[in-house]
């Protein structure tokens, strides 16, 4: 192949370079675009082939910068960053409702807290209340057993000065009885 190489005239060798530079470049191609089609199926992805035919894209597949031209990497640029805007967009609004959230949290807080202070107040009044009926329920019950015991006395002073009217009743001329107590004079006619 050398020695015809060497026959031809040199701008015949430039064209046969050229060709086979070519058909090369085809061939990469052609072997790229197998590799696509067979790595898509396999995946179960759809192909999409180019206007020309020798260049295939996955569907839905990132795109290799080097495999784009200068207007596709602008496209795709400013693709991005539009995705990249509306992502900030909703990061803000996200923010947003999570700062409006926390502040009426916040405030749902204060008025708890402040509900919870108020309760607690009311239990140390009821504390201080309970203590203090305590306390008058034992003297109530002190008095009570204080009553009772002069009761109890009275009843059996008011029992005594009854048996003692009975007895003189049923026998006025006992004897025995005249010994209990302070004598009274006696009646003079």
């Amino acid at each position: 192949m050398k020695d015809q190489e060497a026959k031809n005239s040199p701008e015949v060798n430039k064209m046969l370079q050229e060709k086979k530079r070519a058909l090369v470049k085809d061939l990469n191609a052609f072997v790229t675009l197998k590799k696509t089609y067979q790595g898509a199926i396999q995946e179960g992805q759809k192909v999409k082939l180019s206007e020309d035919g020798r260049t295939a894209e996955v569907v839905g597949a990132p795109r290799l910068a080097s495999a784009m031209t200068n207007a596709q990497l602008m496209e795709e640029g400013n693709r991005v960053l539009g995705q990249t805007d509306q992502s900030v967009l909703r990061s803000k609004q996200v923010v947003e409702n999570t700062i409006n959230i926390g502040a009426a949290t916040a405030t749902t807080l204060k008025g708890q807290t402040e509900q919870m202070e108020r309760i607690v107040d009311k239990l140390d009044n009821l504390e201080f209340s309970l203590k203090r009926a305590t306390k008058l329920v034992k003297a109530l019950g002190r008095q009570m057993a204080t009553d009772k015991c002069i009761l109890a006395m009275l009843a059996f002073v008011i029992l005594g000065v009854i048996a003692i009217i009975v007895v003189k009743i049923v026998d006025p001329h006992n004897k025995k009885l005249s010994d209990f107590g302070p004598q009274a004079p006696p009646a003079t006619n």
